[in-house]
């Protein structure tokens, strides 16, 4: 990891710093910008997700190579701005790794460190919202997600002690799998989810950088179905992390309950950082629905060669435990209480 800048701590005048949801001047989630009118963007900056490509009509009428233009910061007051104190460096303008493809939040370090240097921070520009991908086309999940920062105290093991506060963010992301009952025509009952071959967007999620994969494996009427009203539904999924360990668990629909989201399924931790994760299904007609959720530390934001945040960007050339055994499940119980 490159060290930062020698003006790191000196540099006091304030530059612009995209929102998480925006990769193009038009860009934005839900809640941020519905309209994709024209935001503050700066096209300098870091991100992990390429700008929208213009459609083939466009294109043919010019009007996909028009510039699109940058307004300064202050031009829509409905819109939040972050503003940043830090230089522009690797250190802290390289984005977190991506927590699933069709997922576009773009978070460094500088987000977190205005937010934490903040007297009276102020989380909204943060917190985005959003489906992907708009319209279903394709044979891959279409995920509902949503994106949430949280300032909480840290713990510390003197009670003489007084760390900082620390920065969490939680990722839920809802989606379904739907599913078919065999062949009109046949006399097959056995469920299998629909284009279940042709999309890895259901193998794609990777929590953090040392959970390589988090798959759906499978989908399939488990043993002990009887026929649609009855049909026991079972959703293998497994873990492999950069180790090489792997994890293969099911859940069955007839073990849990009927109704909600049924209860917590996979309780995993990282030793390596701070990223806790959950899932949860429920069978809901003709499909499982699915909510799965990463929640992470981040640290204190001031420093960018905290070890939380090496961890959470997976910088360190060294895959050794940093965190307590004891600390495992505390960020997930912040966020969903349990």
């Amino acid at each position: 990891m490159d060290a930062p800048p020698p003006e790191y701590s000196s540099v006091v005048v304030p530059r612009g710093g995209n929102l998480p949801c925006c990769h193009d001047g038009t860009d934005g989630c839900e809640i941020h910008n519905p309209n994709h009118v024209a935001v503050f963007w700066d096209a300098s900056l870091p991100s992990n997700i390429g700008p929208r490509s213009k459609g083939f009509i466009q294109t043919l009428l010019g009007k996909g190579n028009k510039p699109t233009p940058t307004p300064s910061p202050n031009k829509h007051d409905t819109i939040p701005q972050v503003w940043s104190l830090l230089p522009v460096h690797s250190s802290t303008h390289n984005p977190l790794p991506l927590v699933h493809p069709q997922v576009p939040y773009t978070l460094a370090f500088y987000h977190i460190h205005a937010a934490m240097t903040s007297p009276s921070p102020d989380l909204s520009a943060l917190h985005c919202t959003g489906t992907s991908p708009r319209g279903l086309t394709a044979p891959r999940p279409c995920i509902t997600w949503s994106i949430t920062p949280k300032i909480c105290p840290s713990l510390s093991p003197s009670p003489s002690a007084s760390p900082p506060p620390t920065f969490l963010l939680a990722h839920t992301c809802s989606f379904t799998i739907p599913l078919s009952h065999g062949h009109p025509h046949s006399h097959s009952r056995h469920y299998r989810a629909t284009h279940w071959l042709s999309s890895i967007g259901y193998r794609a999620f990777r929590p953090c950088p040392h959970m390589t994969t988090f798959r759906f494996n499978s989908v399939r009427e488990a043993s002990g179905g009887s026929g649609p009203a009855g049909a026991v539904i079972g959703v293998g999924y497994g873990l492999e992390n950069v180790l090489g360990e792997k994890m293969q668990d099911q859940w069955r629909s007839d073990l849990h309950a009927a109704s909600g989201m049924g209860p917590l399924l996979a309780n995993v931790s990282c030793a390596m950082c701070y990223t806790d994760v959950s899932v949860r299904f429920a069978v809901r007609g003709g499909s499982v629905a699915v909510r799965f959720g990463v929640f992470k530390d981040l640290g204190a934001g001031r420093d960018p060669r905290e070890p939380k945040w090496v961890g959470a960007m997976g910088l360190s050339q060294e895959r050794v435990n940093i965190r307590e055994r004891g600390d495992f499940g505390r960020l997930r119980r912040v966020f969903e209480g349990m």
